[in-house]
């Protein structure tokens, strides 16, 4: 990605031309042209290359005698962080212009993850899959591979200065070994664990060490002019058919990672062996100039993109808005590979000195770092919207006081309780007249319920994971590392088996997703795929067997709940919106852009409907009571604001506001 380190050796416009088939095909991919489905393995290309033109510099200077550890760490801080830093601190500048204090705050912690290097870590830990529709708001997303790259950096040149003194085949040796148990870890854990191995380094050492593998034992003699041109062809094949046919569902990286990542290696090896024809068309000089500026490119594409999706609040885009993508972005490109890049790269008397660089680099990072830390300290820094704008989004207010104590807790850690002392916390030893028994739309729906079962003069626990609707029996196979929904809600139900208390159980999730395995239109969601918790069937790829999974797992916890001789209320799922509402106000009042139609009560009806039948049926059981709200909320619109307040946080969940305008009366009718 960050290209050449330097010309002082044998300059190769080829790989320069290389290098903009790689940023061509990741750009073109990110604006959804057609044709280019496969196009992310531009970062697989951008890898080899940078393995094998850092190598062979750093093999030349070793031979030479001029290899310099500092000399090296100064050339990577004039190659990548002038660019980098302006990127990331336009990026926080123009976040505090148009994004919402929630996306602000998360840009501000992925700029500070950004600046040193640990963005993979970051987005791996924080967001999730790669290709999820939920990332195309990230602007600082596509750093993950600069710091994969810079990871490597750390270690690499202490390797081979550490074995100057091997033979050059002891050390490619050694190195092939590396390259091997990376690649074979990359296979395994691309199946367990594909959002691990597709941002971190382990399973991306590989790539890199092909390049860094073809820098060490260069090609030192001659081969027949229709060998090379064969090698080049098969070469190119091989990205072409990566980038054409690949997509999203592919397994990947791994053994798919294969196929552009050799096919850059034959296109750089044909090009040692001496000219072909498809060096000649690389080494064109438009090929050379968008490889020059590829770094850039790749920098400044992202940020345009996701900031666009950010404003309009459309993630599709039309041909003539993805075309001014990229002519923005070449501009953008242009500009900062001549103001900022090539300024920087250059040495004394034309250009900064050591000193200089590094102190640039760390006033850089300064600024990036002061201006994420206020972001963070601030919440997101609210007061620099417009008030109209700024009442769009919830505040702390309007925040659920039940998020951080009460969520994701096993009842072995203590569940949260609520209720009549009027505040949330952790108690072990307490007893309880309700447990409320869900996933996040129950978190949402804790405030409303809190304050009914308050009323009573009762209380209650709360057990809830995220993503989890409480069926045992039944996982959630489509998030990675997992959920271990089967887990949390056995141990849930142990302990009312173990427990006299908690007479009522309130079971509360977003069933429709459970059921039908997708979003409303419009979300931005990836499928929940559920599976039973046998071991021995094979897991789902889709969510086709979800709703038989979501009628036998609630039976199943039904039945185990009236088993203990409690009573069981079902709160059907709130109406599902579609689009971010605070985001959409903002927009509208911001821009004066339209408010999208809410969902109406016949299209939440629908939605639900499977869900419903499972539950109505389950009413007639003894000791069983069942609500849908959305008739009492949607007449027929469903409401989205009052006030000039927005009654939910993003596109599904309420607000705590939300939560008592909407949901407190009909709790209050069905706890009483």
């Amino acid at each position: 990605m960050s290209g050449s380190e330097s010309k002082s050796f044998s300059y190769r416009p080829d790989v320069d031309g290389l290098r903009a088939v790689a940023v061509i095909s990741v750009v073109f991919y990110h604006v959804g042209f057609a044709g280019f489905s496969g196009g992310f393995v531009g970062v697989d290309i951008f890898f080899v290359i940078s393995g094998y033109l850092i190598a062979r510099l750093l093999q030349d200077e070793l031979v030479t005698g001029h290899f310099s550890i500092a000399g090296f760490y100064e050339r990577r801080a004039r190659r990548i962080l002038p660019a980098l830093m302006t990127v990331v601190f336009s990026s926080l500048v123009v976040g505090g212009i148009f994004l919402g204090p929630k996306a602000y705050l998360e840009l501000a912690e992925s700029a500070l993850a950004t600046a040193f290097f640990g963005s993979n870590f970051y987005f791996w830990k924080d967001s999730g899959d790669y290709f999820a529709d939920s990332l195309v708001l990230e602007p600082l997303l596509h750093t993950w591979s600069l710091a994969v790259e810079e990871q490597f950096y750390l270690l690499f040149p202490l390797m081979l200065w550490g074995m100057r003194g091997l033979a050059a085949h002891a050390r490619s040796g050694i190195f092939a070994l590396i390259c091997l148990v990376s690649f074979f870890s990359a296979v395994l854990i691309v199946e367990q664990a594909p959002t691990a191995a597709f941002y971190l380094l382990p399973s991306r050492v590989w790539e890199l060490g092909i390049g860094v593998m073809l820098a060490l034992r260069p090609a030192t003699t001659s081969v027949r002019r229709w060998h090379r041109e064969a090698l080049a062809l098969t070469g190119l094949v091989a990205i072409l058919v990566a980038v054409l046919v690949y997509d999203e569902t592919i397994t990947f990286p791994g053994l798919s990672a294969l196929l552009p990542c050799l096919g850059a290696a034959a296109l750089i090896r044909a090009g040692e062996y001496g000219p072909t024809l498809i060096g000649g068309w690389l080494s064109l000089r438009p090929m050379v100039f968008m490889g020059l500026i590829s770094y850039s490119l790749y920098l400044w594409h992202w940020p345009v993109l996701a900031f666009l999706r950010s404003i309009s609040g459309t993630i599709e885009l039309v041909l003539p808005v993805a075309s001014g993508v990229v002519l923005t972005s070449f501009v953008f490109a242009v500009l900062s590979w001549r103001l900022v890049e090539q300024p920087f790269r250059r040495r004394p008397p034309y250009g900064p000195d050591r000193c200089r660089v590094f102190f640039a680099s760390l006033a850089g990072l300064a600024a990036v770092m002061a201006l994420s830390g206020t972001v963070l300290q601030t919440d997101g820094l609210p007061e620099r919207l417009p008030e109209p704008v700024r009442l769009a989004y919830p505040d702390a207010a309007d925040r659920n006081p039940y998020r951080k104590p009460c969520f994701k807790r096993l009842p072995e850690e203590g569940l949260c309780y609520f209720g009549a002392h009027g505040r949330p916390e952790i108690i072990h030893d307490q007893t309880g007249d309700f447990l409320l028994w869900g996933d996040s739309h129950a978190l949402a729906a804790l405030p409303a319920i809190g304050v009914a079962v308050g009323e009573l003069g009762r209380s209650g626990f709360f057990a809830g994971e995220s993503g989890c609707p409480p069926l045992l029996g039944v996982d959630r196979v489509d998030d990675e590392p997992g959920m271990y929904c089967a887990d949390f809600n056995a141990a849930v139900m142990e302990m009312l088996e173990q427990r006299d208390d908690l007479g009522t159980v309130i079971l509360l999730a977003r069933w429709a997703l459970a059921t039908e395995g997708h979003g409303v239109p419009g979300e931005l969601a990836e499928p929940a795929i559920l599976d039973d918790d046998d071991i021995n069937t094979e897991t789902p790829t889709d969510p086709s067997g979800n709703y038989a999974l979501f009628r036998s797992g609630l039976e199943a916890t039904v039945t185990a709940i009236l088993a203990t001789g409690r009573r069981v209320v079902l709160i059907g799922g709130v109406p599902e919106i579609g689009w971010h509402v605070p985001d959409a106000l903002a927009r509208h009042r911001r821009f004066g852009s339209a408010m999208p139609q809410p969902p109406e009560i016949d299209a939440v009806l629908q939605r639900n409907q499977r869900a419903h039948r499972v539950m109505h049926r389950l009413a007639r059981l003894e000791g069983v009571s069942y609500i849908l709200p959305a008739p009492w909320l949607c007449n027929p619109a469903c409401p989205v604001e009052e006030g000039g307040r927005p009654l939910y946080y993003d596109d599904e969940h309420l607000t705590k506001n939300g939560a008592l305008s909407l949901l407190l009366p009909i709790m209050r009718d069905v706890l009483r």
